[in-house]
């Protein structure tokens, strides 16, 4: 009976997770850019065009590509997301590496009777400093983001126009 209630709470679980990550929404035709979630993931639309925002947020360089001021701007995105990204991962490798560096400076001497712990100490809290630096530079990328697309809207209709496409007359 236990089995069964906590199959069905995962099952829900994993329904409404799901779930939660979709939207309906498509945006109109437009040189102006649009930020969605496909799949649960955020993406960008300009004319009509779906782009994945990327693990980094690099796809942003290309759609604001022909506008300066947007660019740099995206430019800062991209870089405090990759950068907060690597130092978050090497400040893991760091705590991760806590355990190894206390077993081996543990028995210093050939008695054992007064293990250093320090070296242990500070890669630990040397780890979570960088761990945390790296999650706040990263988040702090956040409204470089929404600068780089306002400003790019702000922006389009100063851009050169689309193409004319064909239209279908009745």
């Amino acid at each position: 009976m236990n089995h069964r209630l906590r199959s069905r709470c995962l099952a829900l679980t994993v329904a409404l997770g799901l779930a939660a990550c979709s939207t309906v929404y498509e945006p109109r035709y437009s040189p102006r850019i649009a930020l969605v979630l496909d799949n649960g993931a955020p993406a960008l639309v300009k004319r009509g065009k779906h782009t994945p925002l990327g693990l980094f947020g690099g796809a942003l360089i290309d759609t604001v590509a022909d506008d300066p001021a947007a660019l740099e701007l995206a430019e800062e995105f991209h870089s405090r997301n990759a950068i907060g990204f690597v130092a978050a991962m090497i400040g893991i490798a760091a705590i991760a590496a806590t355990p190894v560096v206390l077993a081996a400076s543990n028995c210093a001497g050939p008695r054992c009777e007064d293990p250093d712990r320090t070296p242990a100490l500070a890669t630990a809290l040397g780890g979570t400093v960088v761990l945390y630096f790296g999650l706040l530079y990263g988040m702090s990328s956040q409204p470089y983001l929404y600068d780089a697309i306002n400003l790019y809207n702000d922006h389009a209709s100063e851009l050169p126009p689309d193409p004319v496409t064909p239209t279908v007359l009745r």
